[in-house]
């Protein structure tokens, strides 16, 4: 559903906050701290360098970042060794766990960010990376995220483009849609009015993602074509498919898969230089009234 006024579009029925947490645990995070194979582990390594450099290019080289939703705290990790004060949230207790052995007991919280017991302007820097879109209450996660920034402080939200033509084209078959996990979905019209509304000011936008859209245009593409659901994404879990196929068997997708990635990145990016990318990013400091 698409609200007529705010533009966001939403699940419907919103599941019950009860049932939340059983869209995720293992099936979703994955065990033995690795959600992915060895091989494809190796590539979410460069994506989290990736996120440092985004972090880096807006101005933020050093000082204390929140990031939410953690998972396994890998983004941290990398973060914490270039000399970050690095927190995270992350209310999945076998991820919480993961990302405790990355970056120390006491810097993860399995709180929401709305009941952290921290003083406000804690914050230099807060990320959300894929995460607001999983939030039940995305307006009182930003009056949060607005007490605990400090003025001037930044957001970064990367997040699925409804409006993409990545997800025009793929319909009900798009891989970002991942029913029932995401709640809400958002444009950059829609998200830019919701920040504005609890203290935002929009500074940048950027509609490319490495780590995102190229993978997404495939797996929708393979859903349209008929191909088992989520069957690209299975294939490069971890250790929770081991017993389905071995590391020889899945070569030649891993190869075919290979061999497709340039031809959607390249798409991808054409999408992105003309302002649709499947998923975008968005670089918000803390104003306060008067400001």
């Amino acid at each position: 559903m698409q609200c007529d006024r705010c533009a966001v579009a939403f699940l419907h029925p919103t599941p019950a906050r009860a049932d939340i947490p059983g869209f995720y645990g293992l099936s979703y995070y994955g065990e033995e701290n690795a959600k992915f194979g060895p091989f494809t582990e190796r590539f979410i390594l460069l994506f989290r360098l990736a996120r440092v450099r985004a972090l880096r290019s807006v101005g933020v080289r050093t000082g204390r970042v929140l990031d939410l939703g953690c998972g396994r705290g890998m983004f941290l990790k990398v973060l914490q060794g270039r000399g970050f004060d690095v927190y995270g949230t992350e209310l999945d207790e076998s991820a919480a766990r993961s990302a405790r052995q990355q970056v120390g007991a006491h810097r993860i919280h399995t709180s929401a960010i709305e009941d952290l017991p921290l003083p406000a302007g804690h914050f230099d820097a807060i990320t959300a990376w894929q995460v607001f879109e999983h939030l039940p209450d995305p307006s009182g996660t930003l009056d949060a995220c607005h007490r605990l920034l400090r003025p001037n402080g930044s957001l970064l939200l990367s997040v699925p483009n409804v409006a993409s033509w990545q997800a025009r084209w793929a319909g009900a078959e798009w891989f970002h849609l991942d029913v029932p996990r995401h709640l809400y979905h958002y444009c950059p019209d829609s998200l830019t009015a919701l920040l504005e509304r609890h203290g935002f000011r929009v500074e940048t936008i950027s509609h490319y993602s490495l780590e995102q859209n190229p993978f997404g245009l495939l797996q929708s593409a393979l859903h349209r074509l008929g191909a088992p659901h989520m069957g690209l994404y299975n294939l490069v879990r971890g250790p929770l498919d081991r017993q389905e196929r071995s590391r020889l068997q899945r070569l030649p997708f891993y190869a075919a898969y290979l061999a497709a990635f340039p031809i959607v990145a390249f798409v991808s990016y054409c999408w992105s230089a003309l302002g649709s990318g499947a998923t975008f990013t968005v670089l918000a400091r803390r104003v306060d009234s008067g400001t």
